[in-house]
Formats: structure tokens, sequence, C-alpha cells
């Protein structure tokens, strides 16, 4: 996974065209015959100025959006990088709202943590958002049956009206 984040950052600074990035990984890994012979793949890009995300989404785990105490997930059904040779490269278009929470997770937590997730941000109360990844790792983990390793990133979208000031 470390691989495919470093080469796809690499690729970023050759082409500004996510489909161009994602086909050239998935047949960069497909074309590989030793170490990783495919990788999960989960991006979430953000256009502030139009208020959109995309979530291109290849083998990994589901995203959830939480909007005012209710939570989305997200979820493509597409398979990893690096198993077919054509990858469809159609991302997940929504539109994103002041205080919406993104949650991603690797696959070293355990499948189906819709309700876990639901429960978790039906009694967060929004009022320590700097303790709301130390909170919900520790609530995932104790639900957690694999020994694996996990990541968690949870961004909040925050609006920022303060004015740019002019010297």
């Amino acid at each position: 996974a470390k691989y495919v984040a470093s080469l796809y950052l690499h690729m970023k600074y050759l082409s500004s065209s996510e489909r161009e990035i994602i086909t050239c990984l998935n047949a960069f890994i497909k074309g590989k015959t030793y170490e990783e012979i495919y990788s999960t793949f989960d991006l979430l890009k953000f256009d502030l100025v139009n208020g959109n995300y995309y979530s291109y989404q290849y083998g990994s785990y589901p995203t959830f959006l939480i909007r005012n105490r209710e939570v989305v997930k997200i979820s493509q059904i597409f398979p990893p990088v690096g198993i077919i040779s054509i990858l469809e490269v159609e991302p997940y278009i929504g539109q994103i709202e002041p205080n919406d929470i993104f949650v991603q997770l690797s696959d070293g937590f355990k499948e189906n943590l819709d309700k876990e997730i639901e429960r978790f941000f039906r009694f967060y109360s929004g009022q320590d958002d700097d303790m709301i990844i130390d909170y919900l790792f520790d609530y995932l983990s104790s639900h957690r049956t694999l020994e694996d390793d996990r990541t968690l990133i949870v961004l909040k979208i925050v609006r920022n009206d303060e004015k740019v000031s002019h010297l």
C-alpha cells in the first residue's frame, strides 16, 4: 500500500488527470511479476471551488460521510488495481457541505462497521473535533477481529469565512 501511495504521488506531478494516473497504476501493478500483484486503492479528492468530492475506490473498504449525524456509506464495487487489464475509472461524485465528516478505513478493521459508525456518531456531540479520531479509533479497534494493520483517516469540512487581508 505504501508503494502504491508513493507511486501515485510521483505520478501526480506528471499528470493532473486522475483517470490517467489510476489507469497507469493499474497497468504498472498488473505488469509486475513479484512482490505486490494487486493493491487496494482509495482516493478522496475535493474541489473546494465547486463544492464537490470525488471518491475513487478499488477493492477498498467503504468511505463514510457523516452529515448532521446521518451516516452515508460511499462504496463502489471495483476490483483492486492490478487484477484486470482495463480498469473502469469512474468516481462517485457528491456535494460537500460545512461540517461534513469523512471517515476512511483500511481493511484491518472488521467488515460491516456501518452500525458501529452510526452508533458512534449518534452519540458524538461534535464539541471536541480534535479528539474524534482518537475516540473513533479506540471504539472501532475494540470491535476488531482481524490481526492486521489498521489505518483510519477522519476529515472534517470547515467553512472559513475569514477575508484575506491585502498588504
